[in-house]
């Protein structure tokens, strides 16, 4: 009886096994493939998140370590003091990516291995003859991707596919010493200053009273020196959350998700998760990226400024009806956007279209690949000229 090979992945990321949206998303691709048809190696390097680590690990991924400096100056993310040639095997079905759409090594110097790449931020376009397919995660991605010269023929829709784990539910309001009726609004962010968004504090400062309190969990110092500097006094931090079940019953205690982000997004973990536990928006747009906004419609508000913001607030706190009714829009959002099951059938199965024909419109990727390598090439030797000692 013959016995079908397994298909060989390699997952290779620029981080690898932090706790960022674009790793996050990576390791759980990785960890759900099924492994009766895939066996796949997970090349990382940079900061390690052990129980991410773990977690990949315990999914029947092989994760191989290379060392390496990354800069990503003048458009090109070069790949210094590496030993990724050496313990790179080469011998790939396949390999899948997350980025931000600049050229990136080792990407450039790998040209006979389909690769998926999927994109979370749009810093540029690498249009690399054997970049198979390009996955984005919103409209607003993909129509941005293309204005900035990325080839529409390899564009692929797909979101992120949410596990929830189990967790033990445990209201927040009794621990932060608040009476189990008190309104509360909040988000949670990564711990990263330059996406500090003033709006949805200094909105709150509007409407603060003894019913209300708003919760942020981890987030920028930016938000802790705002609140001091507004004065506000129902306002608490969470600087570490020690498991699932207090990570996920702080968004559940929410009455509504009060997000807000100075760069944007391309989709959204943060407010996916929200949806998932049937809570009503609120955000605002961003001169830089708008795919968040695409699920909000109808479950909550969009604000164009933080008196808007506070409006919008102040409408969810007192009519429950409207409130109650958008959290079930919400739920229908994450259903049609955000299923596990559904979303993971569809990268399993973009695999395998990319399997069976990975070079579609050949004489168009030749153009574009021409124009790519001539493009990196002068990108190199800018960074050699600009900065002969750090390259």
């Amino acid at each position: 009886m013959e016995i079908k090979r397994k298909i060989r992945i390699a997952f290779i990321t620029i981080y690898g096994l932090s706790v960022g949206g674009t790793e996050r998303f990576l390791q759980t691709i990785a960890s759900n493939l099924p492994k009766d048809e895939f066996e796949i190696d997970y090349y990382y390097t940079g900061e390690v998140a052990e129980h991410r680590k773990n977690y990949v690990i315990d999914n029947g991924v092989n994760c191989i370590h290379y060392d390496g400096e990354y800069n990503s100056r003048y458009r090109y993310i070069s790949l210094r003091h590496s030993n990724f040639e050496q313990v790179f095997k080469d011998d790939y079905d396949l390999i899948f990516t997350g980025r931000c759409g600049l050229p990136q090594d080792p990407f450039p110097h790998i040209r006979t291995i389909p690769i998926i790449d999927t994109l979370h931020y749009i810093s540029g376009v690498d249009n690399q003859y054997n970049i198979a397919r390009v996955l984005h995660i919103s409209n607003f991605s993909r129509d941005k991707w293309i204005a900035k010269g990325g080839d529409k023929q390899r564009v692929e829709m797909i979101s992120l596919p949410l596990y929830l784990p189990p967790f033990t539910f445990k209201d927040i309001r009794s621990s932060l010493g608040l009476r189990e009726d008190v309104f509360l609004f909040g988000f949670h962010q990564a711990n990263r200053d330059e996406i500090f968004s003033e709006i949805p504090l200094k909105a709150y400062k509007e409407i603060e009273c003894e019913n209300n309190a708003f919760v942020i969990c981890n987030g920028s110092r930016l938000y802790r020196e705002q609140a001091k500097d507004l004065e506000l006094k129902n306002v608490f931090f969470y600087d570490y959350v020690k498991d699932d079940d207090e990570f996920y019953s702080i968004i559940k205690s929410l009455n509504v998700y009060a997000h807000g982000r100075k760069d944007g997004e391309l989709n959204s973990a943060a407010i996916a998760e929200a949806l998932s536990f049937g809570l009503p928006i609120i955000t605002h747009p961003s001169a830089f990226f708008n795919g968040h906004l695409e699920i909000v419609k109808g479950n909550g508000f969009v604000a164009n400024n933080y008196l808007e913001y506070a409006k919008d607030m102040k409408i969810l706190e007192e009519d429950r009806n409207l409130r109650e009714n958008m959290g079930q829009k919400s739920l229908v959002i994450f259903k049609e956007r955000y299923s596990f099951d559904a979303q993971m059938s569809r990268i399993r199965n973009i695999i395998y279209e990319v399997l069976h024909n990975p070079y579609p419109h050949k004489k168009r990727r030749i153009l574009f690949d021409f124009k790519q390598r001539c493009k990196n090439s002068l990108l190199k030797t800018l960074k050699l000229v600009l900065n002969p000692e750090n390259p």
